[in-house]
């Protein structure tokens, strides 16, 4: 096992027979040693997800193979998103539907060395996208040749376009 050491691109190793200084050899070239890593970039905290929307993970590590994903709810496992998937930096995800809330993370372990993992900085949302009609919502008359205030709540950040129906069917 490597130690814990200082990283560097100019380690070499030299063996020594035990019983004879002189016979020894010295790696012909230099090597690397580093701490292997992944780090989540996204969701890394903050963001917001739609159930039923598709979103990339993404990360950055220096480990060869392949990842688990896996999703967390206030610390506790939820439920595995991909495994294995290969260890490239993205993953598109279809956001699962799951509780509401907005304590989750995600951890992205190797599936090779199971002690390299991360999980997301701080907790991201995962919701339901909703957009609710106020009025005309019922009951309400509209007058031919006078203007009236279409209204509306959501929870999305694009733009919207207003149908009207009559019966059911398209007019404009």
């Amino acid at each position: 096992m490597v130690p814990s050491i200082t990283e560097g691109t100019d380690y070499t190793v030299v063996i020594t027979s035990t019983t004879n200084g002189t016979i020894a050899d010295t790696s012909d070239a230099n090597f690397t040693i580093q701490t292997s890593g992944i780090t989540v970039t996204s969701p890394n905290g903050g963001e917001i997800f739609d159930i039923g929307n598709s979103y990339d993970i993404t990360w950055n590590d220096n480990i060869s193979g392949t990842v688990k994903i896996d999703l967390f709810k206030a610390g506790a496992f939820v439920q595995t998103i991909v495994d294995p998937t290969p260890s490239d930096g993205t993953y598109n995800w279809t956001v699962p539907s799951v509780t509401e809330a907005s304590d989750y993370t995600i951890v992205i372990t190797s599936n090779s060395m199971g002690t390299i993992a991360d999980t997301s900085d701080a907790s991201f949302t995962i919701q339901t996208s909703v957009i609710t009609v106020t009025s005309p919502n019922g009951g309400e008359i509209f007058d031919i040749g006078n203007s009236y205030d279409i209204t509306w709540t959501d929870n999305i950040a694009e733009d919207v376009k207003i149908d009207l129906y009559k019966a059911g069917a398209f007019v404009l």
